[in-house]
């Protein structure tokens, strides 16, 4: 494990992949098996997502910014919330053909979501992250993004 990422594990688009922040991707046992039932399917292997490791038992909604894991010799700590590759969830919701199914849960205080931004033709996409600001029983999510004269994504 190094500070950029695991050795011999390059990543195919920087603008959403590896770095100092981005070094490793986790995804849930738990998740495969959603897809497997939302698609109908039973051929996921392990790593088909993306993902370094593939762990069991540790929940999106427990995990936090700031915990710590050990895995062998080497020590992780969460600095993120998972962002799935938007190439791997566009598929796979446009396969399944539902976004999610659940109500969204109200935003908590602080709370924010990474989006992906076009950018221009030819242009390497934008990944930002923006609060969360909408009335807790929209029934969806609004972002707040800070207007800065020259500020790309804003």
């Amino acid at each position: 494990m190094r500070r950029l990422n695991i050795d011999g594990d390059g990543q195919g688009d920087l603008a959403g992949h590896g770095g100092e922040h981005r070094a490793v991707f986790v995804y849930q046992i738990e998740s495969y098996r959603y897809w497997q039932e939302q698609l109908g399917r039973d051929d996921f292997e392990y790593g088909q997502f993306g993902e370094n490791f593939t762990v069991s038992g540790l929940a999106d909604d427990q995990v936090c910014i700031g915990d710590r894991y050990q895995v062998g010799e080497a020590l992780f700590e969460v600095t993120q919330p998972r962002v799935t590759c938007y190439r791997v969830g566009i598929g796979a919701f446009c396969a399944s053909g539902d976004p999610g199914g659940i109500a969204l849960p109200p935003p908590g205080p602080g709370q924010f979501l990474t989006l992906r931004l076009d950018a221009a033709p030819g242009a390497r996409p934008l990944l930002r992250s923006y609060s969360l600001s909408g009335a807790p029983d929209a029934g969806s999510y609004r972002v707040s993004v800070k207007r800065e004269e020259h500020g790309a994504g804003s």
